[in-house]
């Protein structure tokens, strides 16, 4: 309790809603519904989860109570889950994170539970089964379940489709922003990280610019322009989401100064300006002829 309340005091209780709301709204919209649910996700996960339920009633066996938080942790990641849109492969870890906890801390338990024995004869117990369970369960996971779930993770379309460096493009653009950062007091983006990496904050009700905020209606386009208009941002980054009335307002008010692939990246017409005079050769100055 006291951690929540530390939470809501960091986060600001008038915040709490906008955090909230896209979450619990995106279970309307028919569009994040495409099919992908939290057991579809799991289900090749099957083996880990068997390994770390036993793990976690193995610990328990021995009376190791902590590990009740990773078993709270999958019981409400996993209800959570049930009924949150949209879900995505990545959401799989909130599950089987945990469970790979208690899996390996039942492996301990089991280790540590044999090493104590003393005489073969002691091996037989019936107290004993259990960590010899544990320990046979974890090594037919891991000759015949890791290799080929790291064969599916290297072949999974989720990791194809994802950019592990970023092109050529999009150093382009981050080093055309840091050409600007002395200029720059805030960033306007639907990519923050460019903001990040530039080290410029965005409008704080910009901070997350997403299609479930977009879609759910918490993130509009006059909110967008009074943010704008606001905090008159100098550079400003457009590069996932297409808005006809914040592209109009630029137009008028900035300066594309590249635009490569996706990505358009503007200047604030004054900053320009001032640029520009900046980096014109001055006039000589005549010298007194003595």
């Amino acid at each position: 309790l006291l951690v929540l309340l530390v939470a809501i005091a960091c986060i600001g209780p008038q915040n709490i809603r906008a955090m909230l709301y896209p979450h619990l709204a995106a279970q309307s919209i028919q569009a994040f519904h495409g099919g992908r649910t939290i057991h579809s996700i799991l289900t090749p996960a099957l083996p880990l989860i068997f390994l770390g339920i036993g793990g976690a009633a193995f610990s328990i066996f021995k009376r190791n109570w902590l590990s009740l938080y990773p078993v709270a942790w999958a019981l409400i990641s996993y209800i959570i889950f049930r009924v949150h849109a949209p879900v995505f492969y990545h959401h799989q870890l909130m599950v089987t994170l945990p469970l790979l906890v208690l899996a390996a801390g039942g492996l301990g338990e089991g280790i540590q539970d044999l090493l104590s024995v003393r005489r073969i004869p002691d091996f037989f117990q019936v107290k004993r089964l259990p960590g010899v369970v544990a320990i046979l369960c974890f090594t037919l996971v891991f000759l015949h379940y890791f290799p080929a779930l790291d064969k599916s993770l290297a072949n999974h379309s989720c990791l194809h489709r994802t950019k592990l460096k970023a092109t050529q493009a999009e150093l382009n653009i981050l080093a055309a922003m840091q050409e600007y950062k002395g200029r720059t007091n805030w960033i306007m983006t639907d990519m923050p990280i460019f903001a990040f990496r530039t080290q410029r904050p965005v409008p704080p009700a910009m901070a997350t610019f997403s299609m479930k905020r977009l879609a759910t209606g918490s993130l509009t386009t006059t909110a967008i322009l009074d943010a704008m208009r606001q905090y008159r941002p100098e550079l400003t980054l457009i590069g996932r989401f297409q808005n006809p009335s914040l592209k109009r307002y630029l137009e008028s008010d900035y300066k594309l100064i590249l635009s490569q692939d996706a990505l358009q990246l503007y200047l604030r017409s004054d900053v320009a300006s001032d640029t520009a005079s900046d980096s014109s050769p001055k006039p000589a100055v005549a010298l007194p002829v003595p």
